[in-house]
């Protein structure tokens, strides 16, 4: 029996995650099982359904925390497991959120670079997000979480990057300078990132993750 919650942000290759986790555990991909465009009864449906069943995985992202009262620590008593899963290159990450929203593909890589507009605006909406996001994110993790695993992007992905795609923008893109790793000043344990590493390179090593 395995129950496993991702407390994450938009772009940080959490749907590569999750899915990882569901085949190695053999697991539910219940991907963002929490949405706030949702009605309230269709949230409060999905959680009792988080209560009656076993072996899911989900992830969740800080603008879903409030569509029912007390829903981060209902989370938390209920997995067996909680990972926090953020990166480290917010302007990467920025930016990645920002290709999505012009090309409305969030989940989508392509070979051919693709011809972007500069629009300083729309950027700086995304950066915003992030950036309520991640406090919203720390927030709980001081809460719950110094304890369980906090897990950056960049110390288990191998190329290709799955968040990452084939661009070039028309003009220089603006940058932030917010830093999430100053938030977060807990390193991920070496042995840690070496297990989760080694599911994105063999098959056979995916076995290493199942300590989690």
């Amino acid at each position: 029996m395995r129950k496993i919650t991702v407390f994450t942000n938009y772009r940080c290759a959490s749907t590569w995650f999750t899915d990882t986790l569901a085949q190695i555990h053999k697991l539910e991909n219940l991907g963002e099982w929490f949405h706030h465009g949702a009605p309230k009864i269709k949230n409060l449906s999905n959680l009792n359904y988080l209560k009656q069943q076993d072996d899911w995985v989900l992830k969740i992202m800080p603008d879903q925390y409030g569509v029912i009262d007390g829903l981060t620590d209902t989370l938390v008593e209920l997995s067996d497991s909680v990972f926090y899963l953020l990166r480290k290159d917010f302007n990467s990450q920025v930016t990645s959120l920002y290709i999505s929203s012009l090309t409305n593909d969030f989940r989508n890589s392509w070979q051919d670079t693709r011809q972007l507009p500069n629009q300083p605006d729309l950027w700086h909406l995304r950066e915003q997000q992030l950036q309520a996001n991640t406090l919203e994110l720390e927030a709980v993790w001081r809460k719950h979480g110094v304890e369980r695993e906090l897990i950056w992007a960049e110390d288990i992905l191998v190329r290709p990057n799955p968040v990452e795609r084939a661009v070039e923008f028309k003009g220089k893109l603006p940058t932030s300078e917010f830093d999430p790793t100053q938030l977060f000043p807990q390193p991920l344990d070496p042995r840690t990132a070496k297990r989760l590493r080694q599911i994105s390179q063999s098959r056979e090593a995916v076995n290493a993750l199942k300590k989690f």
